[in-house]
C-alpha cells in the first residue's frame, strides 16, 4: 500500500484535527454496537459489505465514535475478535466534524470529542496494543458525572412522551438470570440474558440483554457488590410488564464499579439493603416511635385504604406504598400455646431463612453455599388477627424485638416456657380491647404486609371514648 512506507504520528484524541493524515490513536474500547452487514452495488458489482461502530477512549476525559467499513464477513471477524476492555492501536483514520444533527448519531454514545474517526479496510487498520496496563484504568471512569444519574423510581413514574427518552442511571446488581435461549420472530435462535438491578428507591428492576458480549460480561457480575453506571439507558414502555422500563441501547456505555463517592454509597447499601417485603417493614418499622403515632382508624379504613394503594400506579416510591395507624380493636387470634409456629431462625448475616440443610436459603449469601458458617439467630414471628366493629385484619406479625417488649420476654426464655405459662401469656391479650399501633406496607407483586408496632391493653374509658364511630 503506497501510504504504508508514510512514518505514523501518534496522537491523543484531544489532539486531533480533521483531515490530518497517517495518524496513529492508542485507546480503550469502551463501548461496541453489534456489526451489520448489507449489500452495495459499485463498480465491480454486487458486494457484501459491513460496518462496526465503536468507542475509544484514551485518557478520563476524551472518548470518540469511530466507524470501520470494509468487506461483510471481515468486518464481522474484526467485531468478535475485539471486545469492551481491549487496548488497541488505530491506525490511518479518516477524522471529520462529528455531525451532531445526522439521524445516525441519536443511535451512538455520547462522547466529548468534536470529531468522529472513520477506517475503511483498504487503508485503515486496528491492531492490539502491546502495553496494555496504563490504559485499563479508564474502564472504571464514568462517561458523564455521577451526580446527574436518575433512580429507579424516577424513571418508572416519568411520562413516557416527555422528555428526554435518554437517562443516566446509577444502580446496583441484585441477581444475574441463567441465559437463556429464545426463537425470534425471524425463526432464529438467539440468547437473551435477564438481570435485575437495584438503588437507593427500588428493591429492583429488571433489565434484558440480547448482545453476546454483554451476556458474556455478566456473568462476571457479583450480586449486591458490582455497581453500574449506565449512561444513556433508553426509557420506553414495556406492554409485558406493563410499566416505564430502562432499556440497554446502542448508545448504552456501561462502566462497571465506576470510581465516584456515590457509587460507594450505593455499595454499602446494596450491601445489606432489604428486598424482601417482610424485611423493607422490618426496616421501615425502625423509623418509628409509636408514641408519635396519632392517626385512629378502623380496620374497615385500614383495608380501604390498603385496597386504594394497591390500585394505584404510584407505588414506587417507599414512602408512597406504606402508613402507620392506630388501631382501637380486640385481639382476636393469638396462638402461642398451640401448633402454629411462633419462633423462626434466619441467617443473620441476610436475614434469610435456614432450610433444612442448616443452610442459608438465599442463594447469594456465601452461607448458602457452606462456604462459611451460618451464624444463626432465632426471633419471634407470631402471627395475630385484629378485629374491631367493622370487621377483622388476618396474619398481622409480631416480630422481634417488639414482640419482646410486647411479651415481656426474650424469645430464648419463651422457647423455655411451658405451655401453661404460654397459655397465661397468650390470655394477657387475647379477646382483651387493646391500644395498638400497627405498619402497613404494600407492594405490587404480593398482598399488603401489617406488622404491630405496639400493643398494650385499653381502658373501657379509653376504648369508647377514642374509637372511631362510623
Amino acid at each position: 500500500m503506497e501510504t504504508s512506507s508514510i512514518a505514523l504520528r501518534r496522537l491523543m484524541i484531544q489532539q486531533l484535527e480533521p483531515d490530518l493524515n497517517n495518524v496513529l490513536i492508542i485507546g480503550i474500547i469502551i463501548a461496541k454496537q453489534r456489526p451489520r452487514k448489507f449489500t452495495s452495488t459499485g463498480k465491480d458489482g454486487i458486494s457484501e459489505r459491513g460496518v462496526w461502530n465503536f468507542t475509544l477512549r484514551d485518557t478520563p476525559r476524551d472518548y470518540i465514535n469511530c466507524t470501520f467499513w470494509g468487506q461483510g464477513e471481515e468486518i464481522w471477524k474484526l467485531a468478535e475478535a475485539f471486545q469492551i476492555g481491549d487496548v488497541v492501536e488505530v491506525t490511518r483514520p479518516r477524522i471529520s466534524i462529528r455531525a451532531i444533527d445526522n439521524h445516525g448519531e441519536q443511535f451512538r454514545p455520547t462522547v466529548t470529542s468534536p470529531y468522529t474517526l472513520t477506517l475503511y479496510d483498504n487503508q485503515s487498520r486496528i491492531t492490539r496494543y502491546q502495553n496494555p496496563n496504563e490504559f485499563l484504568r479508564l474502564l472504571r471512569y464514568p462517561t458523564k458525572p455521577l451526580a446527574i444519574f436518575v433512580t429507579i423510581a424516577d424513571v418508572q413514574s416519568r411520562d413516557i412522551t416527555s422528555a428526554p427518552k435518554y437517562v443516566d442511571m446509577l444502580v446496583a446488581v441484585r441477581s444475574i438470570g441463567v441465559v437463556r435461549n429464545v426463537k425470534t420472530k425471524s425463526g432464529i435462535e438467539q440468547e437473551v440474558r435477564d438481570f435485575t438491578v437495584l438503588d437507593h428507591t427500588s428493591e429492583g428492576v429488571r433489565m434484558t440483554t440480547w448482545d453476546p458480549e454483554l451476556i458474556a460480561r455478566i456473568g462476571f457480575w457479583k450480586p449486591r457488590t458490582t455497581i453500574l453506571f449506565l449512561a444513556d439507558v433508553k426509557v420506553e414502555y414495556s406492554h409485558f410488564h406493563k410499566s416505564i422500563m430502562p432499556v440497554i441501547g446502542s448508545r448504552t456505555i456501561i462502566t462497571e464499579d465506576p470510581i465516584g463517592q456515590e457509587a460507594e454509597q450505593l455499595r454499602n447499601y446494596a450491601s445489606t439493603a432489604p428486598l424482601l417485603p417482610s424485611h423493607i417493614i422490618e426496616q421501615l418499622m425502625s423509623r418509628y416511635n409509636p408514641t408519635t403515632i396519632k392517626n385512629i382508624m378502623t380496620i374497615n379504613q385500614v383495608q380501604q385504604k390498603v385496597d386504594s394503594m394497591m390500585s394505584s400506579s404510584n407505588l414506587r416510591r417507599l414512602d408512597d406504598r406504606h402508613f402507620v395507624a392506630l388501631l382501637y380493636c380486640m385481639v382476636s387470634h393469638l396462638d402461642l400455646d398451640g401448633l402454629l409456629p411462633v419462633t423462626t431462625t434466619r441467617c443473620k448475616r441476610c436475614k434469610y431463612l435456614i432450610n433444612n440443610n442448616q443452610l442459608c436459603e438465599n442463594e447469594e449469601c456465601v452461607s448458602s453455599r457452606g462456604i462459611e458458617m451460618v451464624d444463626l439467630e432465632t426471633t419471634f414471628d407470631v402471627k395475630v388477627n385484629l378485629s374491631d366493629h367493622t370487621g377483622s385484619i388476618n396474619n398481622c406479625r409480631l416480630v422481634g424485638t417488639t414482640a419482646e417488649e410486647i411479651l415481656g420476654c426474650s424469645v430464648q426464655k419463651f422457647i423455655n416456657m411451658s405451655d401453661h405459662e404460654k397459655g397465661e401469656l397468650k390470655w394477657k391479650y387475647l379477646l382483651e380491647r387493646c391500644e395498638i399501633r400497627i405498619i402497613v406496607l404494600c407492594t405490587k407483586n404480593a398482598n399488603s404486609k401489617i406488622s404491630i408496632l405496639s400493643c398494650s391493653r385499653s381502658s373501657p374509658i379509653d376504648f369508647a371514648s377514642n374509637i372511631p364511630i362510623c
